[in-house]
C-alpha cells in the first residue's frame, strides 16, 4: 500500500487516525495509556504490511523474535558479569541470523550466478539454481533487518537498555511510516517516545504539512520525471550524443531525489501525526560542495548506520590514515551491495567510495581551500556518473552511457536532443526539479514571513493544501509508479 495511493490517503490513514484519537480521548487520563495507543499503531502497522507482503509476512517476525530474545539474553549476561565471550557469541548469533536471512532472500541468486560465470570461464560444470527463481525479496527487508540488528548491537555496547515491553519493541520494528523504506531508525531514537509523547494540534498540523509536501514531490515531480527517465534509458546508449546522455542522467538524479525524499517526508509527517518524531533523511544533497558533504545530506540514516556499525569498528582494527581510506571504500562497496544484488550497484558504491577515500586521503583542510563552485561542480559530476550505474540495468549499458557522456558517440547535438530540450512539459518538470532540489522555497518562506508575518498562513496552510489538491488531481491521471526504494 503506497503512501501516494487513494487507498492509503482516503481509507487506511483516516481509519487509523480515527481509531487512534478516539481511543486517545477515552484513555488519555489512564497511567498506561501510551501502551494502548502503541497497540493501535502495532495492529495498524501489521495490517499495512500484510496488505503488500502476505507470502513472507513471517520473515519480519522471525528476525524480530531472534533479536528481541538475543538482546534480553545479552542484557542478562551483562548484569551477571558473565564472561564477555558469551555476550559476543550471542551478538554473533544475531548478526549471522540477520545477515543469513537477508543473504538468502536478496543475494542467493546473484551469488550463484557469479559462481556460474566463473564456472563458464574455467570450463567446469555450472550450478543448477532454478529453485532460487521462486524466491522473492520480502518488502522492506533491507530496512527492518538493519533496524533490528542495530538494537542488538546497541544493547551489547551498553548504549541502549534491552526492553521487556513486547508492544513497544514490535511497534519500533513495524511502525508503518518507516517500515518499507525508512528512515532507518534506532530503538534509542524511539524508546522514550513510545513510553511518553505529546499529542497536540501543532504536531498534527506539521504532520499534514510535511505529508502534503512529500506527496507533491512524488506525484507532481518524481512521477513525471520517471516517465522521461524511462524514455531516455530505453534508448540505445550507442546512439545518443553527449548532451542527451548528461541530460538523461540529470533527469534520473532529480527523479531519484524527489522519489526517495518524498517517501521520507511523508514518513516523517505521518510520524508527527501520532506524536512521534522520526529522524531527517535528506538535507538538499545536490547543493553539496564535496562528496563528504553530499553523503552527510543524502540518505542520512543509512550513512549513519554504516558509519556507526561498520566503519568505526573497522577503524578500531586499522586506524592508520591509509586504513581509514580503505575502510571508506570498503564500506561504500557494501553500501552499493545493500542497494541491490547487481554489479551495477557495486560499481556505484565503489565510485562513491573511491572519491570519498580520496577526500579522506587529501584531508579536510586541503578541500576547504578549494573554491566552493569548483567543489560543487566536482561533486555533481561524480554523482551523475555514479548514478548511471545506479539506474542502468546492466553493466554494459552503464559503460556505454558513460562513454557517450564524454563524447564517445558524438559531441554534436542531434535533432532528437534538441526536440527533447525544447519540449515544454519536459522543460517545466526539469527546471522545477532543479529549483525544488535547493532550499529556495524554504529561504523564500522565511524571508517573506519575517517581513510580512501575515503571509505565514500562505506558506503554512494555503500552499500545502494546494499541493495536496493538485497531487490528488494528478493521481487520477497517472498510472501507478512505485517508490524506487521499494526494490531495496
Amino acid at each position: 500500500m503506497s503512501f501516494s495511493s487513494f487507498e492509503f490517503i482516503f481509507l487506511f490513514l483516516p481509519s487509523v487516525l480515527f481509531c487512534y484519537f478516539f481511543l486517545y480521548a477515552l484513555v488519555k487520563n489512564l497511567p498506561k495509556h501510551v501502551t494502548i495507543l502503541n497497540l493501535i499503531l502495532l495492529i495498524s502497522s501489521l495490517v499495512f504490511y500484510y496488505q503488500d507482503e502476505k507470502k513472507y509476512f513471517w520473515v519480519m517476525f522471525l528476525i524480530g523474535a531472534i533479536d528481541y530474545s538475543v538482546a534480553l539474553i545479552i542484557s542478562y549476561l551483562q548484569k551477571t558479569n558473565a564472561r564477555k565471550i558469551w555476550t559476543r557469541l550471542w551478538l554473533l548469533l544475531s548478526i549471522i541470523s540477520n545477515m543469513g536471512i537477508l543473504f538468502y532472500f536478496k543475494y542467493i541468486g546473484f551469488t550463484l550466478g557469479l559462481f556460474n560465470d566463473l564456472a563458464v570461464l574455467s570450463n567446469t560444470q555450472p550450478l543448477n539454481f532454478s529453485v532460487t527463481r521462486d524466491i522473492i525479496m520480502p518488502l522492506g527487508i533491507s530496512f527492518y533487518t538493519f533496524e533490528s540488528l542495530s538494537y542488538v548491537i546497541d544493547v551489547f555496547r551498553g548504549q541502549t537498555k534491552a526492553t521487556r515491553k513486547l508492544i513497544d519493541y514490535w511497534t519500533f520494528i513495524t511502525f508503518f511510516p518507516h517500515l518499507i523504506a525508512g528512515p532507518i531508525i534506532r530503538f534509542s531514537q524511539l524508546q522514550r517516545q513510545l513510553e511518553s509523547r505529546e499529542h497536540n494540534w501543532e504536531n498534527i498540523a506539521e504532520g499534514f504539512r510535511r505529508f502534503f509536501f512529500g506527496l507533491g514531490k512524488k506525484v507532481i515531480l518524481a512521477n513525471p520525471l520517471a516517465y522521461y527517465t524511462d524514455l531516455f534509458y530505453n534508448l540505445d546508449p550507442t546512439r545518443i550524443d553527449a548532451t542527451l546522455s548528461w541530460l538523461m542522467t540529470c533527469t534520473f538524479a532529480l527523479q531519484l531525489y524527489f522519489d526517495f525524499s518524498a517517501y521520507s517526508d511523508m514518513a516523517i509527517g505521518l510520524g508527527r501525526l501520532f506524536g512521534i518524531k522520526l529522524p531527517e533523511n535528506f538535507n538538499y544533497p545536490y547543493i553539496a560542495s564535496s562528496m563528504t558533504d553530499g553523503w552527510r545530506r543524502w540518505h542520512i540514516t543509512l550513512t549513519g548506520w554504516f558509519r556507526d556499525y561498520v566503519y568505526k569498528p573497522l577503524c578500531h582494527v586499522n586506524s592508520s590514515h591509509s586504513g581509514r581510506v580503505f575502510n571508506v571504500i570498503f564500506v561504500f562497496m557494501l553500501c552499493g551491495l545493500w542497494h541491490g544484488a547487481n554489479l551495477t550497484f557495486i560499481y556505484w558504491g565503489l565510485i562513491n567510495g573511491v572519491f570519498l577515500g580520496l577526500e579522506v586521503a587529501l584531508r579536510k583542510k586541503k578541500l576547504r581551500a578549494l573554491p566552493t563552485l569548483f567543489g560543487h561542480l566536482y561533486f555533481i559530476t561524480v554523482i551523475l556518473i555514479s548514478l548511471v550505474f545506479f539506474r542502468s540495468s546492466t553493466l554494459d549499458q552503464a559503460l556505454k552511457t558513460v562513454f557517450a557522456m564524454f563524447g564517445g558517440n558524438s559531441l554534436i547535438v542531434s535533432e532528437d536532443t534538441l526536440k527533447t530540450l525544447l519540449e515544454p512539459h519536459f522543460l517545466f518538470y526539469f527546471l522545477s526539479g532543479i529549483i525544488c532540489s535547493t532550499p529556495f522555497y524554504i529561504n523564500l518562506a522565511r524571508h517573506v514571513s519575517a517581513k510580512l508575518p501575515i503571509t505565514q498562513i500562505l506558506f503554512n496552510e494555503i500552499i500545502p493544501l494546494a499541493i495536496f489538491f493538485i497531487s490528488v488531481v494528478m493521481m487520477t491521471e497517472q498510472t501507478y509508479v512505485p517508490f524506487i526504494y521499494f526494490r531495496f
